[in-house]
């Protein structure tokens, strides 16, 4: 029996996370598999920052809401008589029930337990038998309400109700819109989609901060669109950042043709085509190994459906690949044997600010 003793290279050594993220290594491995991780970044990132719910185009008459998900926290968004959109917390102050399910319209909101009613400001109006109560005092009851602002049709609400303004994170997106003339207003909701992916929600953001990726994993895409280094556009900001892909072959009548990205801080994309269209990505954490990919779509009105499907169709097949990539990714991570990556810091620099962030709000 050998009594050699191999020694490893550096960079399957484990170090802390700042040493880690000093080197131009990734955050640890066991940051996508951890559960008490996957916790802390409930509290410290999703319930502390701007989260995209969906469009102003669902909420089209006083008294429409949809529910959905920030992070863990169940939220009912809607539409008052007087024509302003609010958001709540979608639990019932009684017990803790959901007071919504799905989307729709109502003049008021009850809870199904116990028939709790709510107007549509979030103050309670009725509790069956509290009139036999002496105490019972209705009037400081209510849904917890939470942050709620927009970037053109973009819906964003935030739990902290002391948060810093949407700008504070998305202004740069905002500014170079406006000066791309990207037209968030320029194309109805068409369609909404959401996918179940094998991965932690990191593993989908350190894959769409760089295009390193694009000519492996997207070949009919690279095809199209310029991904390499030289003529890849890439702009920064403290919390977001826009990449843009400019056609090989630009368009005969010199129409727009880009394809661009912008992200916002820490799980929100908006990708379109010049102005022909865009979609949006949400990431919603599920569990650590499980993520929630949500998808709007906003096409031209005067598209058919099938026009519609069959760009739907053309996008989701870049999708499936990188879904591929994503859980492949995730086995590796949860190997054991891995603990952390090495970047190519200047490829994938927006890679590294991604992980700074998340470094930041869980180990700064």
């Amino acid at each position: 029996m050998s009594d050699k003793i191999e020694v490893l290279n550096p960079q399957f050594s484990r170090v802390s996370p700042h040493e880690a993220i000093e080197n131009g290594w990734t955050i640890p491995s066991d940051w996508y598999t951890d559960p008490e991780i996957f916790a802390r970044e409930q509290e410290r990132i999703f319930e502390r920052t701007w989260q995209y719910v969906g469009s102003t185009y669902r909420l089209e008459k006083p008294g429409s809401y949809f529910t959905t998900m920030i992070g863990r926290i169940p939220v009912v968004v809607l539409r008052d008589k007087s024509g302003a959109i609010n958001a709540f917390m979608n639990v019932c102050p009684h017990r803790g029930n959901l007071v919504c399910l799905g989307e729709g319209q109502r003049r008021v909101l009850q809870c199904g337990y116990h028939g709790w009613t709510f107007d549509l400001g979030g103050s309670l109006r009725a509790a069956p038998r509290s009139e036999c109560e002496s105490t019972f005092d209705k009037s400081g009851i209510g849904l917890r309400p939470l942050r709620l602002e927009t970037w053109g049709p973009l819906i964003f609400v935030n739990a902290d109700l002391n948060a810093e303004p949407l700008a504070e994170t998305i202004g740069g997106l905002i500014d170079l819109a406006e000066t791309r003339g990207f037209d968030l207003n320029r194309h109805p909701l068409r369609a909404t989609r959401e996918f179940k992916i094998a991965s932690n929600w990191k593993v989908t953001l350190d894959n769409n901060t760089e295009c390193y990726h694009c000519s492996t994993v997207h070949p009919d895409f690279s095809h199209k669109y310029h991904v390499d280094a030289e003529n890849y556009q890439i702009t920064t900001f403290p919390r977001a950042f826009s990449h843009i892909s400019p056609s090989k072959t630009p368009t005969p009548d010199g129409s727009w043709d880009e394809f661009h990205l912008s992200y916002a801080w820490p799980n929100f994309m908006v990708s379109a085509r010049g102005n022909d269209y865009f979609y949006t990505y949400t990431y919603v954490p599920v569990s650590p190994g499980v993520t929630m990919q949500r998808n709007d779509y906003f096409f031209p009105e005067e598209w058919s459906e099938n026009e519609v499907e069959e760009a739907i169709s053309e996008i989701a097949q870049i999708m499936r690949e990188d879904w591929q990539m994503f859980e492949q990714v995730q086995v590796g991570l949860s190997s054991g044997m891995f603990p952390h990556g090495v970047l190519l810091v200047e490829n994938e620099a927006l890679l590294r600010q991604f992980q700074k962030l998340v470094f930041d709000e869980i180990a700064g």
